[in-house]
């Protein structure tokens, strides 16, 4: 983020039900929760790039 000079406040992991799902924003950019790891496997990240 810093390399492409990007703010975020708060920045949260989440785990949703759908695998589809990759990010959400909650109240204009208040919150962005973003899936980091991949579904159903708690210790294997997205890459940073991906």
């Amino acid at each position: 983020m810093r390399k492409h000079k990007w703010r975020v406040k708060p920045f949260l992991e989440f785990s949703p039900n759908n695998p589809a799902l990759l990010g959400l924003t909650v109240g204009a950019s208040i919150h962005v929760k973003l899936r980091i790891r991949r579904p159903n496997r708690d210790w294997d990240f997205y890459p940073f790039d991906e």
